[in-house]
């Protein structure tokens, strides 16, 4: 049996506001996991990674940072895009693919594949978000998540640097959770694909311990709680 990741994922999404409040919020995450004996990813928008990065060495930080998305081509007429390229002059080698807000921005599993292919042909860490939509019966959320992901795995040529993220669209921001038995089929079922899988949906202090326990658990993908150092102080006690 594989030995637990226990990965944390900090999504920050469009926030914060300004620089000062990134470096701010950074400096605090970093302080607080500085004991976390797993691995701790911040995805921070894309404006802020190059002040962050150069911050994470200065205080020698073992946070990784992730963009929130990227574009398949290495340059060209493809106004608003990021490269991969882009992101490996900054020394950013983390990126989180079809996350469902990007999804909701008309983003299709055939464009979320090019994009893991070519993450993964970089040698990029790659984060592929995966999540039903509504609170169906277990059989069908299986199967929509699973088809889900074999999608926007077609043609990867190595899991080797693949993590899954199940985040139940339902579930993002609004303090509610599948049943602990529904995560654990579902994650058993994603691990199958040879990665290993986060849980991602409204994860606080209160339930990040129980979901950490699961077997077929590695981690937690956070958003809103992400934001707040004292929510992150409270994350971590509970697990580490």
């Amino acid at each position: 049996m594989p030995l637990k990741k226990n990965i944390l994922i900090f999504n920050w999404k469009m926030n914060p506001e300004t620089i000062s409040e990134a470096i701010l919020l950074f400096k605090k995450t970093n302080e607080t996991i500085k004991d976390y004996k797993g691995e701790v990813v911040v995805t921070a928008p894309f404006v802020f990674l190059s002040s962050l990065v150069d911050l994470k060495r200065k205080l020698k930080s073992k946070i990784k940072l992730c963009a929130q998305n990227v574009f398949y081509h290495k340059n060209g007429a493809f106004t608003g895009e990021i490269s991969l390229k882009q992101l490996e002059s900054i020394q950013v080698n983390h990126v989180l693919i079809g996350h469902s807000e990007r999804r909701k921005m008309g983003e299709s599993d055939f464009l979320i594949n090019k994009k893991v292919k070519e993450a993964v042909k970089a040698d990029f860490n790659v984060i592929v978000a995966v999540g039903e939509k509504s609170k169906w019966p277990l059989f069908i959320s299986e199967r929509y998540v699973q088809y889900q992901l074999y999608r926007a795995l077609i043609g990867v040529s190595s899991m080797r640097k693949i993590i899954v993220a199940y985040e139940p669209i339902w579930a993002i921001g609004t303090g509610e959770n599948p049943s602990l038995g529904h995560i654990k089929v579902i994650s058993r079922r994603l691990g199958k694909f040879g990665a290993p899988v986060l849980y991602g949906g409204s994860v606080t202090s209160q339930n990040i311990k129980s979901l950490i326990e699961c077997e077929s658990i590695d981690g937690a993908l956070i958003g809103g709680a992400s934001l707040s150092s004292i929510k992150v102080k409270n994350i971590i006690s509970k697990i580490n």
